[in-house]
């Protein structure tokens, strides 16, 4: 029972007492992934953590289990055995009901971040979508910089949900605005406009002060 104890460190102590005892722990994983009650979520993380790329085949399957741990238990193993998935199935993972699943698919795209489509990870942000959901997008998108990441942390300042109005209220006060009109990201009336939408983040020097660097009237 204890190889697929929910604490790591416990199912790594059994599967050495198993190993001693001349069993095979992986091949107990085997057995208990493929029980037909369905498999526990921490079965499926001791049978990554014997890390043999043969599992990769079960552990993708697993992605379409009906259970949503289960799911979120693949993800991180296939992520554990650097078994590639492809953006287009964890992206689609963004959306899944299950909050665990949807942190799990964050975690395997964050290294990858830059490469995704921006005005995906935005519309994953939007009010009408999860909370897990919309935290994923926001995280995808914070540190790429560029007009969609400024867009959505202007959008989500006066967010109901308070972890992201704060993190997009900070991203907000240490944008560099002026490198924004630099790159010709956007002209500087429409900096303006972004600006009248924050004025609530700023301090009433401070938004005088960006707007005058900015070429805009006080």
């Amino acid at each position: 029972v204890h190889l697929f104890d929910r604490s790591a460190r416990v199912r790594a102590c059994a599967r050495r007492l198993v190993g001693q005892g001349g069993g095979d722990p992986h091949e107990h994983y085997r057995r208990l992934v493929a029980e037909p009650a369905g498999p526990s979520p921490y079965a499926v993380a001791g049978l990554a953590e014997c890390g043999r790329s043969e599992d990769v085949p079960l552990l993708r399957e697993l992605l379409a289990h009906p259970v949503g741990r289960v799911r979120a238990a693949a993800v991180a193993g296939l992520r554990r055995l650097d078994a590639v998935v492809d953006d287009t199935t964890l992206l689609a993972l963004l959306d899944d009901p299950a909050a665990p699943v949807v942190r799990e698919a964050t975690r395997s795209l964050l290294p990858v971040a830059g490469r995704l489509d921006a005005e995906y990870l935005a519309d994953r942000c939007r009010a009408r979508r999860p909370v897990a959901t919309r935290r994923a997008g926001f995280r995808l998108l914070r540190g790429r910089g560029g007009p969609v990441e400024l867009r959505v942390c202007v959008g989500l300042s006066k967010d109901w949900n308070l972890a992201l109005r704060r993190e997009a209220q900070a991203a907000v006060r240490t944008w560099d605005w002026q490198s924004a009109l630099s790159a010709q990201e956007a002209d500087a009336a429409h900096l303006g406009a972004l600006l009248d939408r924050v004025n609530h983040v700023f301090e009433p020097f401070e938004l005088a002060l960006l707007r005058r660097r900015l070429g805009l009237d006080g």
